[in-house]
């Protein structure tokens, strides 16, 4: 049974997503995709969420926990703010490739580049990566 810091960070990072995140949550604690589907699991056999489809869950916003969590914007706001900042990708389509930026299901073109590495340029240079 995960500890309860971990949980909190685990709601807070649901919360601050609006969704359940895999792949942030993967990396955030290190998992893999079965460890962190057992976490789901426990929060399923909780009431914070629910399966509807195959992989799919449907969030209990009115259980208590997320009551909690709503209010402690400190944990859950960092959260939102990277879920907002979107993920940026460099990507052929067409023919071109493009740097874009993708936020939940929408993406946004960017920049358009001369090839895959230019773009990964481009993404160096536009957050200071050296």
């Amino acid at each position: 049974m995960p500890q309860t810091e971990q949980l909190n960070t685990l709601k807070a990072i649901i919360y601050g997503y609006k969704r359940i995140p895999m792949s942030v949550i993967q990396r955030k604690f290190l998992l893999g995709y079965g460890q962190v589907l057992h976490l789901i699991v426990l929060l399923e056999q909780a009431g914070l969420c629910e399966p509807i489809n195959e992989g799919e869950r449907v969030i209990n916003w009115q259980h208590p926990h997320w009551q909690i969590i709503a209010n402690q914007p400190e944990l859950w706001q960092p959260w939102a703010d990277s879920a907002a900042a979107g993920v940026y990708k460099v990507e052929k389509h067409k023919g071109q490739w493009y740097v874009v930026r993708e936020v939940h299901a929408n993406k946004e073109l960017v920049a358009c580049v001369d090839n895959e590495d230019d773009g990964l340029r481009w993404l160096m240079e536009k957050f200071n990566v050296v």
